[in-house]
């Protein structure tokens, strides 16, 4: 073997261990991310949130997308965390360019809506080593009939005893998530409960 295929053959060699190891250290790097992701929900840390999106917020759940200025997702940020929220990541998988997610949510309307936690599978999809989507793909413990008839029976009640908290449903704001936290407080303490 000459000098020159020994050449040639070494830094082909390299060039493939190259490509190897930065799709092993990109997947890294996204398990990395997506756990922080959901300790930053958690913890309701707007800073770190945006730090780790590419540069807006687009959530695809079924038909339903919708995509937001970083800044302009804070007020929702805001309004989940007077629910004190735990996003508790069960399993990673790593995709193409993507991780799936499994992750349980517990807070305080999710345990009235449903009566339990949520589980659902979630895909975040990265560009330049950062989230660029989320896509609800499926939810794995959660009653829809219940939830809606929970819901049903609060805003039937709070609109028949305190009118002035209508609309809390709606408002996905902080005073909003306020307003939707008294109302279940209202609702659970009620007399005759």
């Amino acid at each position: 073997m000459t000098y020159y295929h020994l050449k040639s053959c070494l830094y082909l060699a390299l060039v493939i261990l190259g490509f190897t190891g930065c799709k092993k250290t990109s997947e890294a790097t996204h398990l990395e991310a997506s756990k922080a992701f959901y300790q930053a929900m958690s913890a309701s840390n707007f800073d770190q949130i945006t730090q780790l999106y590419y540069d807006s917020v687009r959530v695809l759940e079924g038909s339903y997308a919708s995509a937001y200025a970083l800044e302009n997702y804070r007020p929702w940020l805001e309004w989940d965390a007077v629910f004190e929220p735990t996003y508790n990541v069960i399993a990673l998988e790593e995709g193409d360019n993507s991780v799936i997610a499994t992750v349980e949510k517990t807070c305080r309307r999710t345990l009235f809506l449903n009566v339990a936690p949520t589980i659902t599978q979630e895909k975040l999809t990265f560009k330049d080593g950062k989230i660029w989507s989320l896509e609800i793909m499926a939810y794995t413990q959660y009653d829809d009939v219940k939830w809606n008839g929970n819901r049903e029976l609060l805003v039937a009640w709070i609109a028949q005893n305190y009118p002035e908290l209508n609309g809390f449903e709606h408002d996905q704001t902080k005073v909003g998530g306020q307003n939707y936290l008294r109302a279940i407080e209202l609702y659970e303490n009620r007399v005759g409960n």
